[in-house]
């Protein structure tokens, strides 16, 4: 499990607690995932304690029924998050003496707040490297959830391919992309802003969708992800809508030559690595 790994940090780093306010960390290590726009959400983690969730009120139920079965408080709007936080922190181990904060990610402000609800504590101490060092081993799970979100994008590449028709914008197709999506695979987030570009278009990497027409002979350039349970896949395809040119066709040759070699490069990277 991901908070093990949590845990362990902060017992060989001599740090009491860890205050986690990233949500994509938070998903990392608990499986819940929302977006708390302005409002507190954070997973406070102990060294020899169980971990809780800290959310707004009107997510708590929602949190109870994810993959995440810690504890979970809330919060209303006119109350004081900080004091409510730090009751619940003092309950489970006192007056902590050392609080682990993402600096890749806290806030100042929030980090002021955090200083008035525990004005004893020492914040100097950051969990963001071994977050992040953490992401990159990927268990088997993790892996799996991985796969899942790149055959979703698999699927979404087919309906744009099969929804481009003369004369329909990139926006439409970028849209049929989304909605489908929604309806046959229920993926009700996208990792970025699905991108369809045509034409003269596809040669701007993130110029996105507009409303510009698709035509016959044109390439067309795909570039989309889904977000499977908090894990994303990001691919990119460029297709020719008709009959690609010459010119066109030596330069896909010469990129997938290329490609090739860069793989055999890399799989002999990773043998040399290991």
């Amino acid at each position: 499990m991901n908070l093990d790994k949590l845990q362990n940090w902060l017992i060989s780093t001599n740090n009491d607690v860890a205050y986690i306010s990233d949500p994509i960390s938070i998903n990392y290590f608990t499986g819940y995932s929302m977006d708390p726009h302005e409002r507190i959400f954070a997973l406070i983690a102990f060294k020899d304690k169980p971990a809780f969730i800290f959310a707004p009120e009107l997510n708590v139920e929602e949190a109870k029924n994810s993959a995440w079965d810690g504890d979970v408080y809330g919060y209303l709007d006119h109350e004081n998050p900080w004091a409510k936080i730090a009751d619940l922190v003092n309950q489970r181990v006192g007056k902590p003496n050392n609080i682990a904060i993402e600096k890749s990610h806290l806030s100042v402000d929030r980090l002021e707040q955090l200083r008035i609800a525990f004005p004893d504590s020492s914040f100097t101490n950051n969990v963001s490297p071994f977050v992040a060092e953490a992401r990159l081993r990927k268990t088997p799970e993790e892996v799996e959830q991985l796969k899942a979100a790149g055959a979703e994008a698999d699927f979404a590449f087919q309906i744009g391919f099969n929804a481009l028709r003369n004369g329909v914008t990139e926006r439409y197709v970028a849209g049929q992309i989304d909605y489908q999506l929604k309806l046959q695979k229920g993926v009700m987030h996208t990792s970025f802003e699905t991108i369809v570009q045509a034409g003269t278009n596809a040669a701007n990497p993130h110029l996105g969708p507009t409303m510009n027409k698709i035509e016959p002979n044109e390439l067309v350039l795909f570039d989309l992800g889904t977000m499977h349970n908090g894990y994303a896949s990001d691919s990119s395809r460029t297709v020719a809508y008709g009959e690609p040119t010459a010119k066109e066709k030596k330069f896909m040759k010469s990129t997938v030559r290329r490609n090739k070699q860069l793989l055999k490069q890399l799989n002999q990277a990773l043998l040399l690595a290991n």
